[in-house]
């Protein structure tokens, strides 16, 4: 008869280590980068619903030229854009597509009170450079939203002082420039 030998049970480690320490190689940088996709998506669905960017894009889907060059209809193609929108300005630069070719799209946009206006809009098709803000101000007659001295303010916190200021300049004759010498 053999003496039977105990054998002192397997630790935890030595029964799991070929599952546990490939997931905790993949699985935290797989985490890390399924989060980052999902703020980046968050942010570029924010920026692609947003005035300048919806306001340049139709303006471009109207210019008769870009339509003309790129077919209808013309889309933003891939995820891919550049640009910010902040202090009620927005710089944005993004492609475009269309049946016939793409193109890339420059805009600066400006925000007065709640309404946005186009500075910039330009559309670079194979290195031409086409500038629609003609098109844009034939039709609106200016670039910014018009100007209203009656507006109140956007920002409720801020009241009206009540008073009219009256300002009176001197006459161009009456003011001297002395250069250093």
């Amino acid at each position: 008869m053999t003496p039977e030998v105990a054998l002192a049970p397997r630790s935890w480690w030595s029964r799991n280590w070929k599952w546990f320490l490939p997931t905790i190689i993949i699985v935290p940088p797989l985490l890390c980068c399924g989060v980052g996709a999902l703020i980046l998506n968050t942010g570029m669905k924010a920026i692609r619903t947003s005035a300048p960017f919806t306001m340049a894009l139709d303006e471009v889907r109207r210019s008769p030229e870009v339509v003309a060059r790129l077919g209808e209809p013309i889309e933003q193609s891939g995820w891919r854009f550049d640009g910010k929108i902040e202090n009620n300005e927005a710089i944005l630069n993004f492609p475009i597509e269309g049946p016939k070719g793409t193109a890339n799209v420059s805009t600066q946009s400006r925000q007065v009170g709640k309404e946005w206006g186009l500075t910039r809009l330009e559309v670079d098709i194979n290195g031409e450079r086409l500038n629609l803000m003609k098109q844009v101000m034939d039709r609106d007659g200016s670039d910014t939203p018009k100007f209203d001295p009656n507006a109140k303010h956007s920002d409720p916190n801020i009241e009206d002082p009540g008073m009219e200021v009256d300002i009176k300049l001197p006459e161009p004759g009456d003011v001297e420039i002395k250069l250093p010498e």
